[in-house]
């Protein structure tokens, strides 16, 4: 179990890295921001653009930090080094897609677009799945 939680770590962590990079690399809004606000991204004057942007590269920096955190926690849990990471690991994968769930869920509840709540909700569960996998087996070899 305690592998298993250690692979689903690393998928999640490369994920939120993948999220950060796109989010970072981004020249314009997604489409749902785009529905968001109901208009496109030629339609809105470059201040608007430039306040954008800025928020698309904050949401990418907090992804693709926590998600090279994850994959470097991941990687030397893999190397035998389990207990330092018990809760840090957990805290960082589960606290900053709960934030990332509340900022999603915002705008699918206030806005008409429809942004990407299963996916976070997906990943959050993913994340709590693999905080459970990492106590039980790293409890269950320590009892042995």
């Amino acid at each position: 179990m305690l592998k298993l939680s250690q692979i689903i770590f690393l998928l999640l962590g490369s994920a939120l890295t993948m999220m950060g990079i796109m989010y970072l690399c981004a020249t314009e809004f997604m489409p749902y921001h785009s529905g968001a606000i109901q208009l496109e991204w030629s339609e809105l004057n470059p201040d608007y653009q430039g306040l954008f942007l800025g928020f698309l590269r904050g949401l990418g920096a907090g992804a693709l930090t926590s998600g090279v955190a994850i994959v470097f926690m991941s990687v030397i849990m893999l190397r035998g080094r389990v207990q330092p990471y018990l809760f840090l690991l957990p805290a960082v994968s589960i606290g900053y897609l709960t934030l990332l769930c509340f900022a999603t869920y915002t705008v699918y509840a206030k806005t008409p677009a429809n942004p990407p709540l299963v996916l976070v909700l997906v990943l959050l569960g993913f994340a709590n799945v693999a905080s459970l996998f990492l106590w039980v087996g790293w409890r269950a070899r320590n009892d042995s």
